[in-house]
């Protein structure tokens, strides 16, 4: 069925991001006021969801979960207060971790294979990774040993860079692996009919069709 243009709830959505990037904070005074504003935006996404030109669309439905998701966890971040952000720093420190880390790469991969959004948190991961270098460097740059510190520098991000990627690697591999399933969903295509059909070759072609849409869609969510 041809989809037709809604601009009422085109309109919506664009107030909607509108009222989004309007959103400021500028301390712990602000901390009520934005949490009911997000709160407002929340329930918003989740009662546009009842529209039938909504809730019919998987695609749209993730992405109306994934803003609230985002919402919400903006509300968790600026709830956070110093001690709390001084002992995440702690605990997340990595430079202890530096020959653990291959153990991981497996889980990693299984991970990402498991759920897209891993990809957010190995971003995370990387830029925690920062802090191997500071434990072998900090007596060097005390010592004021300029030399030693960009040799030891320099090894320690190739071994980074190698590891991450290692890591990196497996995303367009599953890639190409999903859009391999994608390719080999032939239901949709309909043998050659001849010049008549009966109600039941139409029947099972309709059936088959439709479950291959839905395997294509499930897949290109992924």
């Amino acid at each position: 069925r041809r989809n037709v243009r809604n601009e009422e709830l085109e309109k919506w959505f664009r107030d909607l991001q509108q009222r989004i990037k309007n959103l400021t904070f500028d301390g712990q005074g602000d901390t009520l006021l934005l949490g009911r504003k997000v709160t407002s935006l929340v329930q918003a996404l989740e009662q546009v969801q009842d529209y039938h030109e909504i809730s019919q669309q998987r695609q749209i439905l993730h992405f109306l979960s994934d803003s609230r998701g985002l919402l919400q966890s903006m509300v968790h971040t600026v709830n956070l207060n110093e001690q709390t952000l001084h002992t995440i720093a702690t605990v997340a420190d990595l430079s202890y971790a530096w020959k653990a880390l291959g153990a991981y790469e497996q889980t990693m991969h299984a991970l990402l294979a498991q759920s897209p959004d891993s990809v957010k948190g190995l971003r995370a991961l990387f830029l925690k990774l920062a802090s191997i270098l500071q434990a072998p460097l900090r007596r060097i740059r005390q010592a004021g040993n300029s030399a030693h510190c960009e040799l030891v520098s320099g090894y320690y991000s190739a071994r980074l860079v190698q590891f991450m990627r290692s890591t990196l690697q497996e995303i367009p591999r599953l890639l190409f692996g999903l859009l391999g399933r994608i390719s080999e969903q032939t239901a949709a295509k309909p043998d050659r009919f001849g010049s008549r059909i009966t109600l039941v070759e139409l029947s099972d072609y309709a059936r088959l069709s439709e479950a291959a849409r839905q395997e294509v869609g499930t897949l290109t969510q992924r």
